[in-house]
C-alpha cells in the first residue's frame, strides 16, 4: 500500500500536503496510474487473483 496526496501535492510544493484529509491509501500501480510522480519500479503484466485477494 501507498499513500498518495489528493489535492496538494507533495512534488508541488504545497505547505502543508500531509493532512489526514489530503492522504488517501492505495496500491502501487494505481497510485502510480494517476501520478506521474510515483513510479514501482515494475511492470505489471499480469493479475493472479481477484482484487480483493491478498
Amino acid at each position: 500500500m501507498t499513500i498518495h496526496h489528493r489535492f496538494l501535492s507533495q512534488a508541488g510544493g504545497a505547505l502543508n500536503p500531509h493532512q489526514l484529509a489530503n492522504l488517501e491509501t492505495m496500491m502501487p500501480w494505481s497510485h502510480a496510474a494517476i501520478d506521474p510522480n510515483y513510479h514501482t519500479g515494475y511492470e505489471l503484466i499480469k493479475i493472479l487473483n481477484g482484487t480483493k485477494t491478498f
